[in-house]
């Protein structure tokens, strides 16, 4: 049995005769009320399961495979990020009320439209861009948004040089986003300048369109958070149409470590664990900047280029052994 694409199926058994390898296949954001496969005794000669003097089906003593293919699903990709603990909380929480709001008004009953529209709060490098993906993905697989779209913009894609260009390159942003999410990135970008600046023209655009369209878009602005409260103050109806606020946390010294490591392994190399932490906590209270993820990823490309210098050139050096004088010489 192969089940692909967004398939909900409830089923109370699934029963085989005979074992294939695997016996059922599920694509990973198939949802399938029951995946323990049972056997009953199978008649090869003429097709037909076995059944006792009661005419009851005869149990086999068979163990069968259910096979997975794709990626996981994006809810399991959420939570199975590190770090940023109270985002995934609140996340689930959001898509939880929304996926309810959905079954409520499939179902007749009355229910508040719930505003999709969000800010991302956080320093750089803390993955609001990778969750915002990932909860547009979720949007989608649970049937709360159209279509599988993300797009992201900043200022430069929005605002206009001329008066008139802003509306009209903010309004072909907006309309290439419909039925998906709308992802403007450092957002308080469009609060700089005075009040002749063509940011507040796609602001005043922005908030007019996601108002005749409520339930076709969902646009996420992202950026620092003490910035953030300029950008709200630029027009009294942003706070009242955003009103889901994700607060992104700084990730710890050992999160760091654990995406720095995870980093170097799905990259094929291979480091002593505990001088590699050591590495990430000399550097880290010699040179945190706050970039979080983006830091322990420049970190890794030091440590890959002092790599790089020792193993250049040598004849059976092994390229993927990240060495101690490598992580000495990766140190600040």
């Amino acid at each position: 049995m192969y089940i692909a694409g967004r398939s909900n199926i409830q089923v109370c058994h699934i029963i085989f005769g005979q074992i294939s390898n695997p016996n059922l296949k599920l694509e990973r954001n198939v949802d399938i009320g029951k995946t323990a496969l049972d056997y009953y005794q199978y008649n090869l000669n003429n097709g037909t399961f076995v059944v006792d003097q009661t005419n009851h089906y005869i149990s086999a003593d068979k163990q069968g495979q259910v096979s997975y293919f794709g990626k996981k699903p994006a809810l399991d990709r959420l939570n199975e990020m590190i770090g940023i603990s109270g985002v995934k909380s609140e996340i689930n929480e959001f898509i939880a009320i929304a996926q309810m709001n959905k079954q409520r008004k499939e179902q007749g009953i009355s229910s508040d439209a719930m505003t999709l529209h969000s800010l991302f709060l956080g320093n750089p490098g803390t993955g609001k861009t990778t969750v915002a993906r990932i909860l547009g993905e979720i949007l989608f697989d649970k049937g709360i948004i159209n279509d599988q779209k993300f797009v992201e913009v900043s200022r430069s894609d929005i605002v206009g040089r001329y008066i008139g260009e802003t509306a009209i390159k903010t309004r072909k942003v907006l309309e290439s986003a419909l039925g998906g999410v709308l992802f403007i990135d450092e957002a308080y970008t469009l609060a700089n300048g005075d009040e002749k600046d063509f940011g507040r023209e796609a602001i005043d655009e922005i908030l007019k369109f996601i108002e005749d369209h409520r339930a076709d878009v969902v646009v996420i602005f992202a950026g620092y958070t003490d910035r953030m409260e300029k950008f709200l103050k630029m027009n009294e109806g942003l706070r009242s149409r955003i009103p889901n606020h994700f607060m992104f946390e700084d990730y710890t010294p050992q999160e760091l470590i654990e995406i720095g490591w995870n980093d170097l392994k799905a990259k094929n190399y291979i480091v002593d664990k505990t001088a590699y932490t050591d590495l990430v906590m000399h550097n880290f209270n010699v040179s945190h900047d706050h970039s979080n993820g983006r830091w322990v990823r420049n970190l890794n490309e030091r440590l890959i280029r002092k790599f790089a210098v020792r193993v250049a050139g040598q004849q059976g050096e092994d390229l993927s052994a990240i060495k101690q004088q490598d992580i000495d010489a990766a140190m600040l």
